[in-house]
C-alpha cells in the first residue's frame, strides 16, 4: 500500500467512526424520544423543541453584538489616534467588523423567517393537543326526570327488553392532568434539546382530533350475573353472557344500569412513530395540509416543520479581533477592505496586496486582539476625560450607550484643532538674514529693503502669525485648507466619509 492509498484509508476509518458516532448519538436520541406514549409527553416534547431552536440562533444574535462593539471600538479609536498610519488601520478594521456585522444581521434575518414559520406550526400542534385534553373526558349529567318508562321495543335479545330514555346534559370533567413522571420526562427533554438529530418520533395521530373513537363506560347498579360482556351484532351496551345464569336483578332494592362517562378511546390517542427524515421539504408539500382543511397541525405538517428546524443553522461570521495578521490578509473580504480603505481602489486583490497589508498591520502571527484591540480597554479619549460618563477606556464606550455621544465629540475636537490658529515662531535675526545677501537669497523670514542707498537684507517682522494650512486669500478673506494638515477626506475614499457619518 503506497503513501496515498495508506491516507485515504485514514480518512475513510475517520469517516466511519464519525459516522458512527453521529448514527449512535441519533439512535439514542430516537430512543429518548420513544418514550412519548399520550399526548401529554408530546406536548411536552414540543414545548422543549421550540426552546431550542431559540437557543439555535442566539450564537449568531451574540456574534452580532460583538461585531457591532469592535466596530465601534475600532471607529472611536480611529478618531483618537495620534498617527496618520493608526489612524488608517483603526478606520480599516472598523469598516471590515462593521461590512461582517452586516452580513451576521442578514443570517439572522434569514434564520428568524424560518424560525417564526417552524415555531408558528409547532405552536398550533400544541394548541390542539391541550384543546384535545380539555375536552377529556366528557361526563354526562341527569337533566330531568325520566322519560318514556317501561317502552317496548328495546334491542335486547330474548325476554321482556324494555327501553327508557332519560334526557342528560353534557358537563366536562376536569381536563386529564398530565402526570409528571420524573425519568420519562427527563429523556423526553433530553430528546426535544437534541433535536436535530432526531429520524422518528411518535406523534398524536390524526384521527384522534375527530374525536370519533369514543370510549362509553356503563355503570349497573344492582345483582346481575356477567352484565360485563359487550352486547353482540349491532347493540351498543353490556349484555349477560350467554349459559351464566338468570340475567335479571334480584334482591329488594332498586336496580339501574347507564353511561357514566364518554371518553377517547385510549388506543386513538396513543402517539405512533413518524419518520422526519420522509417529511416533504416544506409545508406546502404535504401530503395533507390539515391546518387549512381542518383546522388542526397534523402529523405530516408538524413533521415538516420539525425538519425544516433542523435544517436552521446560522452562520456566524468572524471577529477580526480573533484572527491573526497572516490569516486576515487571506481572507477576501478583509484583503479588499483593505485595499478599497488604504488605496480607494476596488481591484481584484494580489499576492502583492496580501504582502503589503502584512506589512502594514504588524507581525504577521499576532493577532488583531494584541496589536489594535487590548490596548483599546486602557486607552482614553483625549477631551472626553472631564466629562464623567465618557471618562472610560475606548472598549467600554465602544460598549455602552454614551458611545456616539463620545465619537461625536472626538471628531468635533478633532475639527477645532485643526482649524485653530497658531503662532509662528521666528527664528531669523538681522545678523542671519544679512548673511542670506540681498535679491532672491533674501526670503523666509527675511525681506529686503534699502537704507541710505543701499540693499539690505533684514528680518521681515510683519510676517508674525500664519493659520495653520493656508494664508488668508487676499480677495475674499477666506482660509485656504487645502495644505498638509487638511487630513480629514483628502485621502480617504469617498465611501469611508458615509462611514463616518
Amino acid at each position: 500500500m503506497d503513501a496515498q492509498q495508506r491516507c485515504l484509508a485514514v480518512a475513510a476509518s475517520v469517516l466511519a467512526i464519525v459516522y458512527s458516532k453521529e448514527s449512535a448519538s441519533a439512535a439514542d436520541t430516537d430512543t429518548k424520544a420513544a418514550k412519548i406514549t399520550n399526548t401529554c409527553q408530546e406536548r411536552l416534547f414540543l414545548n422543549k423543541v421550540i426552546g431550542a431552536i431559540e437557543q439555535k440562533i442566539r450564537p449568531a444574535r451574540l456574534r452580532l453584538t460583538k461585531l457591532k462593539e469592535e466596530r465601534n471600538a475600532y471607529l472611536l479609536a480611529a478618531c483618537a489616534a495620534r498617527s496618520s498610519k493608526d489612524r488608517l488601520a483603526y478606520h480599516f478594521l472598523s469598516a471590515l467588523a462593521g461590512q461582517r456585522a452586516k452580513a451576521q444581521d442578514e443570517h439572522i434575518e434569514q434564520a428568524e423567517r424560518t424560525h417564526a414559520t417552524a415555531a408558528l406550526t409547532i405552536r398550533r400542534r400544541i394548541a390542539a393537543l391541550e384543546a384535545m385534553l380539555a375536552q377529556q373526558p366528557f361526563e354526562p349529567g341527569k337533566d330531568g326526570a325520566a322519560a318514556g318508562n317501561a317502552v317496548a321495543g328495546g334491542t335486547g335479545a330474548g325476554g321482556t327488553a324494555k327501553k327508557c330514555t332519560v334526557v342528560i346534559k353534557g358537563e366536562a370533567k376536569e381536563p386529564t392532568k398530565c402526570t409528571k413522571q420524573a425519568a420519562t420526562d427527563s429523556d423526553i427533554e433530553q430528546a426535544a434539546a437534541a433535536y436535530t438529530e432526531l429520524t422518528k418520533i411518535p406523534l398524536t395521530p390524526d384521527a384522534a382530533f375527530n374525536f370519533n373513537n369514543v370510549q362509553i363506560t356503563i355503570d349497573v347498579h344492582g345483582t346481575i350475573n356477567s352484565i360485563a360482556d359487550v352486547a353482540t351484532g349491532t347493540n351498543m351496551g353490556c349484555a349477560t353472557q350467554a349459559g351464566s345464569g338468570a340475567g335479571g336483578f334480584s334482591g329488594a332494592t332498586n336496580h339501574w344500569l347507564g353511561i357514566s362517562a364518554l371518553t377517547r378511546k385510549p388506543a386513538a390517542t396513543a402517539p405512533t412513530q413518524v419518520t422526519i427524515a420522509t417529511a416533504a421539504s416544506n409545508y406546502e408539500d404535504t401530503d395533507k395540509n390539515n391546518l387549512k382543511n381542518t383546522g388542526y397541525v397534523g402529523t405530516n405538517e408538524l413533521s415538516a416543520a420539525i425538519k425544516a428546524a433542523q435544517a436552521l443553522a446560522p452562520v456566524t461570521e468572524d471577529l477580526p479581533s480573533e484572527a491573526t495578521v497572516s490569516g486576515l490578509a487571506t481572507t477576501r473580504d478583509a484583503l479588499a477592505t483593505y485595499k478599497a480603505v488604504t488605496t480607494g481602489g476596488n481591484s481584484k486583490p494580489t499576492e502583492a496586496d496580501t504582502e503589503a497589508m502584512i506589512s502594514f498591520l504588524g507581525p504577521k502571527e499576532k493577532t488583531i486582539k494584541d496589536l489594535f484591540l487590548q490596548k483599546l480597554t486602557t486607552e482614553k479619549v483625549q477631551g472626553t476625560t472631564e466629562i464623567a460618563e465618557l471618562d472610560k477606556p475606548i472598549q467600554e464606550l465602544a460598549e455602552s450607550k454614551h458611545y456616539s455621544k463620545a465619537l461625536g465629540i472626538c471628531y468635533a475636537m478633532k475639527e477645532q484643532k485643526v482649524l485653530k490658529p497658531t503662532t509662528t515662531k521666528i527664528t531669523e535675526t538681522d545678523a542671519t538674514c544679512q548673511k542670506k545677501g540681498a535679491e532672491n537669497n533674501c526670503k523666509d523670514g527675511c525681506k529686503e529693503i534699502t537704507e541710505n542707498g543701499e540693499k539690505k537684507c533684514v528680518v521681515d517682522k510683519e510676517e508674525a502669525t500664519k493659520v495653520e494650512g493656508g494664508e488668508k486669500d487676499s480677495k475674499n478673506g477666506t482660509t485656504n485648507t487645502t495644505g498638509s494638515n487638511s487630513f480629514l477626506m483628502k485621502k480617504a475614499p469617498l465611501w469611508l466619509a458615509v462611514l463616518l457619518l
